[in-house]
């Protein structure tokens, strides 16, 4: 095990051995959920956010502090490749205020790909962020710790949305297009 491996799952909690399985990728979600706060003070200070992955360890494992969707999911990203999952980040348009426009690509997100099965993983969104992976299928309500979820399909473009008060209310729009270090240092 690397020595960030062992850093990182000391600050979540996670005590158990790892393996690129179903029950540690719901595991290692909730623990970090648990573990490592949404923040976005640096965002509103505001101070420059560093993404490279130093950095991600010394705000988020070393200082303890939590970070944003960016920093968050990149973390988590390495954290997930290192056990040896196959997992990208993607960028999705944040639409959770009913924007009157479509909105840039400003959140990031995971796509974890295990037995033959696609699962979005996301520890970034704050108070509505996803408590588990969610497997990438349309119209299934899964749920979570936290909440119900699903997927709406319409074409390219996905929409995940959560259980609110007996309705449905979308929190944003992503698809599965490849990103690079650059997207994410944009957004």
């Amino acid at each position: 095990m690397t020595p960030f491996l062992t850093a990182y799952l000391a600050r979540t909690g996670w005590q158990q051995p790892v393996s690129a399985d179903i029950a540690t990728l719901r595991g290692l979600h909730l623990h970090h959920n648990s573990a490592v706060p949404f923040e976005n003070i640096d965002v509103v200070l505001p101070r420059e956010i560093q993404l490279d992955e130093q950095s991600l360890v010394d705000k988020l494992v070393t200082a303890r502090r939590g970070g944003y969707c960016f920093e968050q999911n990149g973390l988590f990203e390495r954290a997930l490749r290192e056990v040896g999952f196959h997992v990208r980040s993607l960028l999705g348009r944040v639409v959770l205020a009913n924007p009157a426009q479509m909105p840039p690509r400003t959140h990031r997100l995971l796509l974890v790909e295990l037995e033959g099965e696609r699962w979005i993983a996301d520890v970034g969104f704050g108070g509505q962020t996803l408590t588990a992976p969610i497997r990438l299928v349309a119209e299934e309500e899964q749920a979570t710790p936290h909440s119900l979820y699903r997927l709406i399909n319409d074409g390219c473009d996905w929409v995940l949305q959560f259980r609110h008060h007996e309705h449905w209310q979308s929190m944003y729009h992503f698809d599965l297009t490849a990103q690079y270090q650059a997207d994410y240092v944009l957004g």
